[in-house]
């Protein structure tokens, strides 16, 4: 994908173009999935305000259709976009009801990707024992 070999700005042209798509469609579900993409190129691209916007309103459709998967990734997303303006509370409040949904109704894999990158934010933060914690258990077996 163009998201994961570093090229945001098709990245981004095609990301605009699925959502008109998929608003013209009215598919919700898969719309915020798209506007979490949108969120990961806008974070990457440094635009934080953007990425929170973008991945709050993914939170919200995701909500709306019951798409957890969408719901983790976009709460992963929106904690990260909020650990880049250093709002670790609210960072780590997105981190952990994103975790705590994808060990019940997605993966234990899915769970420790959401631990790891808590615990990083959280260790950046200089948060040693609280990150440490956290990549225990995201290491501990199940």
């Amino acid at each position: 994908t163009y998201l994961g070999l570093g090229n945001l700005a098709t990245a981004e042209e095609l990301a605009l173009e699925a959502t008109a798509a998929l608003e013209a469609l009215g598919d919700r579900r898969k719309l915020a999935h798209v506007l979490d993409t949108r969120a990961q190129i806008a974070l990457g691209l440094g635009r934080t305000a953007d990425a929170l916007a973008l991945s709050t309103t993914a939170i919200g459709e995701a909500e709306a259709t019951g798409n957890t998967k969408a719901l983790v990734d976009a709460l992963s997303t929106r904690a990260r976009a909020l650990a880049a303006r250093r709002a670790t509370k609210a960072a780590s409040s997105d981190f952990a009801r994103a975790a705590d949904l994808a060990r019940q109704q997605i993966s234990r894999a899915r769970r420790t990707e959401v631990l790891r990158a808590w615990g990083e934010m959280l260790a950046a933060a200089g948060e040693h024992q609280a990150a440490y914690g956290l990549l225990q258990q995201a290491l501990a077996p199940s």
